[in-house]
């Protein structure tokens, strides 16, 4: 189930603050929507709305309708093969409200709300009270290929995680786990931004998430997005499984990966219900260490090669008879597209997250 748009009002109270002061510090702040664009000297519009010239607002979070012209969002880094093993020390992290992208490509993720280390790796944590989350997101994208995270899942009725991948145009690709059910995992793929909740799944884990670390990995390819549990696969959808009359609605645009932690359970009844219910403050976790928490102890990458385009364009177009090559380069022409109307409601009233 793909919460965000349920979530604006919870989520605002966490990520607002971060992003606003950000945008202020830079002396910006001016409003942006798809009527209403960013102005000439802070071009780029954020994920909440705000106006903004940092690397911030112009690669990793750049919503491109609101910003100044269709090629002001700059084509995000594109994310090395590598693994970043977190219980090493040497992951270069930033906090997410007080970073401005000066040293870009010296940090590898960013941190936003209540994140922390142990021995295991890299702990997110929602503490005792919380009404939002807190999340780790890398500053690299991907194009097709592979993300593996090992993890440890959060715990109780009420509280979600998940691992996903999200472009600055709501292409996405989600693992999501509910606390009430540490036995299973829910997979789930949305096309920039659009409300379609028939393409989830939930399948079984062998062992409890929350006290076991388990490989979940995400291939994603022109044709097919693969999910994996320690190897396994568990489930496939393919590009052709999204057709309408000729044309996919299939994730094709550069992606960051998130990982999140996040309070379900104070949300709408829907939501609600799906994540478990509202939160038990008094339970196990809460009087042993004060929050819930996900521990994530390494994400690896392996990158395609495929060329980034602008961040206003697919990379290649999403109809049946034309994807990328196997060599990465695409002969079709970029595709534009067109803002879910949605979104551009949301992001009026500065209530749209990234998360």
């Amino acid at each position: 189930m793909n919460i965000k748009y349920q979530l604006a009002s919870l989520l605002l109270s966490l990520y607002v603050p971060n992003l606003t002061v950000n945008s202020q510090a830079n002396g910006a702040g001016a409003r942006c929507m798809q009527d209403m664009r960013c102005p000439k000297e802070s071009p780029c519009c954020n994920d909440v709305g705000f106006c903004g010239t940092d690397a911030v607002h112009c690669t990793l979070n750049c919503f491109p309708i609101g910003s100044f012209g269709d090629d002001t969002c700059k084509v995000p880094n594109p994310c090395k093969s590598t693994k970043y093993d977190f219980t090493s020390g040497n992951v270069k992290t930033a906090e997410l409200a007080t970073f401005f992208g000066d040293n870009l490509d010296q940090v590898d993720f960013l941190t936003d709300g209540t994140v922390g280390k142990s021995d295991e790796g890299i702990v997110i944590k929602m503490p005792k009270g919380s009404k939002g989350g807190s999340r780790l997101l890398s500053t690299n994208f991907l194009l097709y290929g592979k993300v593996t995270a090992r993890m440890k899942t959060g715990r109780t009725g009420g509280v979600v995680t998940s691992f996903i991948t999200m472009s600055n145009i709501k292409d996405e690709i989600d693992f999501e786990w509910v606390g009430k059910d540490v036995k299973s995992v829910q997979t789930n793929v949305f096309y920039r931004g659009q409300t379609d909740y028939t393409k989830g799944s939930t399948n079984p884990v062998n062992s409890d998430t929350s006290q076991n670390f388990h490989d979940y990995t995400i291939d994603w390819s022109p044709d097919s997005i693969k999910w994996y549990v320690d190897g396994n696969l568990i489930r496939t959808y393919n590009k052709a499984d999204s057709l309408k009359q000729g044309t996919a609605s299939y994730p094709s645009t550069p992606s960051r990966v998130e990982i999140a932690l996040w309070n379900g359970g104070s949300n709408a009844a829907g939501t609600r219900e799906w994540a478990g219910g509202e939160v038990n403050w008094d339970s196990e976790d809460i009087k042993k260490q004060g929050y819930f928490s996900a521990v994530i102890a390494s994400i690896e990458f392996q990158c395609s090669n495929t060329p980034f385009s602008n961040s206003t364009k697919s990379s290649g177009s999403n109809t049946k008879s034309s994807s990328p090559s196997s060599s990465g380069n695409s002969n079709s022409s970029a595709q534009s597209f067109t803002y879910p109307a949605l979104l551009t409601a949301a992001t009026a009233i500065g209530t749209y997250l990234l998360f």
